[in-house]
């Protein structure tokens, strides 16, 4: 890190770098300022004083001279905000790791805000030792969530994501009000959380650099995580071969294998559910890519075949590959390039996605900019399909990065369609309909996750929850189930008045009807809300439906016991009828 000051009037410079804080401990927990190649790197200075300097890079500093000589005396004179110990880690007081700006209040010299990788922070007195912080994100969420994962268990309301700098957060339920922090979260382990998986017996969890650990479920009915037992992945403490967030693959067929890449090469561990789950790993040689490249996507099949695993590997001055490999959970060879013909180098093999009813069709995604990212296969890759559509935009104006994606058959809730998702810079997008190169993406939750970077995406077959992991909006759930379908066929004798009746049955679980009449053509919208008023969903939303009796299907799946209110209203399509507007109460419990 290096450190100048410059007088603007006579161009002369003083290079003052010598002085920035070094104190003994490890510089990441701010025995001196890590920026970390400039992720997190800030510089201020007072408006009514040019001699007091703020810089910081995972941690915060002072000096009241412009760092004309080396800070001397007690640390709280220098040490600000960030971490609170060079040698432990752990938060300063009310503040948070990696700064990433700022500013002074205009009128106000002496109050400092700071935006780092937990919020935004507030300090009434900039010259105080020790400094006092306020926490100023009520309502603000910052988490930022590498992945994310859900069981494949129908119903099931745990998620299990790996955030930076905040570990791995263990939700009972992600179903609160849009834009609510989850309350019931617990932190399973400190650090950069990486991947996760949540299975039936256990679940696992990574953090930066690959470290794979197992945990117990507390309760039969999984109401907690139990202390982490690590699982023998090569090579542990070390981050030769291994990316920050580094991919990992355990076969859900059976739960018992993970397949780990080291550099180019996948390593196999079949003893993962043991007792004492030692390093057993065997490096598969047979199973890799070139020499210089690395793996950085991986996923493996549920079934039709399963236990089939593809990978990507990218190396930046080469064209990235992909392989296909089946029964990766015994086999010793049989690895298939199936890599996407004409791509150019500078890719980035980012994510692959593969249908869980199918395990010929799979999405991969490449990620830069400029490139066509996204390419869909039937065939287990043996012919792929550009379907990047209207994400791609033009040399112009660039579409967004793409990270991941995920593949949802609906067969299960009794649709034979599919949704195809991707994550990218820009949110979260979906289709169900793949045309080429004139696809047609529409954006998901634009008013909850709006157009934050989208980082991971996974999806449950078996019954339509989807779980997206964003850096700056948290973890997000939603469920993608049967589009609400309206008996809108006239009965014989028509209604005489509108009419919303009682849902039936009343309490229900886990769905209940509500039926309603309509004498004459309306433009109709049917909501559910919660008893704060917040809308929980709309069933049927300004849509024109002919006179006669009908019904409507709600299910409350994922919502909590309670009292919930579903509100009608009618506009007649012709006539001077004015609207119609109608609540009714019912009851959901589990």
């Amino acid at each position: 890190m290096r450190f100048h000051k410059m007088n603007l009037s006579t161009g002369a410079a003083e290079d003052r770098s010598a002085n920035l804080p070094r104190y003994s401990g490890n510089p990441i927990f701010g025995a001196s300022i890590q920026g970390f190649f400039n992720f997190c790197t800030v510089l201020a200075v007072k408006p009514d004083d040019e001699n007091f300097v703020i810089a910081g890079g995972s941690t915060l500093f002072r000096s009241r001279n412009g760092f004309v000589s080396p800070p001397t005396g007690n640390r709280n004179e220098t040490h600000i905000g960030g971490y609170a110990d060079p040698n432990s880690g752990g938060a300063y007081a009310n503040h948070h790791a990696d700064q990433q700006n700022v500013t002074f209040h205009p009128a106000r010299p002496n109050e400092m805000w700071s935006a780092n990788d937990g919020g935004v922070y507030l300090t009434r007195d900039v010259a105080a030792a020790p400094l006092i912080w306020e926490n100023k994100n009520r309502g603000y969420i910052s988490a930022q969530f590498y992945a994310v994962a859900i069981s494949a268990r129908p119903g099931d309301e745990h998620i299990l994501g790996g955030a930076q700098d905040d570990g791995i957060l263990y939700a009972l339920s992600a179903k609160t009000s849009a834009g609510a922090p989850t309350p019931d979260a617990q932190n399973v382990i400190v650090g950069d959380g990486s991947y996760r998986y949540l299975g039936e017996r256990f679940a696992y969890s990574s953090l930066n650099f690959g470290d794979v650990f197992r945990h117990s479920y507390t309760s039969a009915n999984r109401t907690g995580v139990g202390s982490a037992r690590f699982i023998g992945v090569p090579p542990r403490n070390s981050t030769q071969g291994r990316r920050f967030i580094h991919y990992y693959a355990i076969d859900p067929a059976g739960e018992r294998v993970i397949l780990f890449p080291v550099g180019n090469v996948i390593y196999r561990n079949t003893n993962i559910e043991t007792t004492n789950p030692t390093n057993t790993s065997t490096a598969l040689t047979q199973i890799a890519a070139p020499s210089n490249y690395f793996v950085t996507a991986m996923a493996m099949s549920q079934q039709n075949p399963a236990h089939v695993l593809y990978f990507g590997a990218s190396n930046f001055n080469s064209v990235p590959r992909v392989y296909r490999w089946e029964n990766a959970h015994t086999a010793t060879s049989g690895l298939q390039e199936i890599s996407v013909r004409n791509q150019t180098a500078n890719t980035y093999t980012h994510s692959i996605a593969v249908n869980p009813l199918n395990a010929n069709e799979i999405l991969v995604v490449f990620s830069n900019y400029n490139v066509v990212g996204l390419y869909h296969s039937l065939d287990g890759g043996q012919t792929y399909t550009a379907i990047e559509g209207n994400l791609t935009g033009t040399s112009a104006n660039p579409g967004p990065s793409l990270r991941a994606a995920s593949i949802l058959p609906l067969a299960n809730v009794g649709e034979s369609r599919t949704v195809y998702f991707v994550a990218t810079s820009a949110g979260l997008f979906s289709t169900t309909t793949l045309n080429g190169a004139n696809t047609i993406w529409e954006q998901e939750a634009a008013d909850i996750i709006g157009p934050v970077v989208a980082e991971h995406i996974v999806a449950r077959a078996s019954d339509g929850r989807v779980a997206v992991g964003t850096l700056g909006r948290g973890m997000l759930v939603g469920d993608y189930n049967t589009p609400t379908s309206v008996d809108d066929k006239p009965s014989t004798a028509l209604p005489m008045t509108f009419h919303l009746s009682q849902n039936y049955p009343n309490p229900f679980n886990p769905s209940t009807t509500i039926a309603f009449d309509l004498p004459v053509a309306s433009r109709v919208t049917l909501k559910v809300y919660d008893v704060n008023g917040r809308e929980i969903v709309a069933l049927v939303n300004q849509q024109q439906i002919a006179s006669g009796n009908h019904r409507v299907n709600f299910s409350g799946r994922g919502l909590a016991s309670g009292l919930y209110y579903d509100r009608l209203e009618a506009a007649p399509l012709q006539g001077s009828t004015p609207v119609f507007v109608e609540k009714k109460a019912m009851s959901f419990i589990k």
